[in-house]
């Protein structure tokens, strides 16, 4: 209020407070600041500015965790193209609304079509930002999702253990989202009935490190626990 609703400083103040909604898992208390957000970035800077799309997929986000995702995909897709029309095709505001709109398509179940929205953007991060960059590995992890929901699991586990050296050799072997990785990895190889292999994996990496970066009560840490038990009880059908 005292900055004025055309204040760039106004408009971070609103765009924190929606992304502190969403990382705390409140999408519902987000939803007003991202829509605010991005009708204020509109407003400051052009509905063609890098800021209005990033503003776009935020809101797209926001509404696609809350199962909008019609209202998500308008958004997203207004934002690619945007993008498209007004930014370089390697710029990070492009990457996001792609990213976004390949999200959606995994919410929706398209996962042919989200497959092929992460193959295009990996190829265009393998070229303009390499395979180590953090965009590149997590569009890796994405595709892996698309690839086996489709059933492709060997396909999608050399995805992931690929992303997982990766991030080992640039983020570090005990950064949180390389332990998040880890944990798609062990996923996988629940879906192969690689029991053992999975809870190697969970046991000696990721419910330690994830306990300690997030807390014993955060939602990962207990989806671990729910790994953990599922992984032996497996092991007690399949050995009896």
């Amino acid at each position: 209020t005292v900055l004025g609703d055309t204040d760039p400083q106004t408009l971070n103040a609103i765009n924190n407070m929606a992304v502190t909604y969403q990382e705390t898992g409140q999408p519902e208390l987000a939803l007003p600041y991202s829509e605010d957000a991005y009708n204020l970035a509109v407003k400051i800077y052009g509905r063609e500015h890098h800021r209005a799309v990033r503003s776009a997929v935020n809101h797209s986000n926001t509404l696609r965790q809350i199962g909008r995702i019609e209202e998500a995909r308008r958004y997203a897709t207004t934002a690619y193209e945007t993008a498209l029309a007004s930014l370089p095709r390697s710029h990070a505001a492009t990457d996001q609304a792609l990213t976004e709109m390949g999200q959606i398509e995994l919410a929706s179940n398209n996962f042919p079509h989200a497959e092929a929205l992460f193959r295009e953007l990996l190829d265009i991060e393998f070229e303009h930002l390499g395979e180590t960059h953090m965009y590149t590995i997590g569009t890796q992890l994405k595709l892996a999702n698309a690839v086996a929901e489709q059933g492709r699991i060997e396909e999608a586990t050399d995805l992931v253990a690929e992303a997982v050296g990766n991030m080992h050799a640039t983020q570090g072997a005990d950064h949180h989202e390389t332990m998040l990785a880890e944990k798609q990895l062990a996923g996988l190889y629940m879906r192969a009935e690689r029991f053992e292999d999975a809870r190697r994996i969970l046991l000696t990496r990721v419910l330690s490190g994830l306990t300690r970066h997030l807390g014993a009560d955060s939602r990962q840490v207990l989806e671990v626990d729910e790994m953990l038990a599922e992984i032996d009880t497996q092991i007690k059908q399949r050995d009896s």
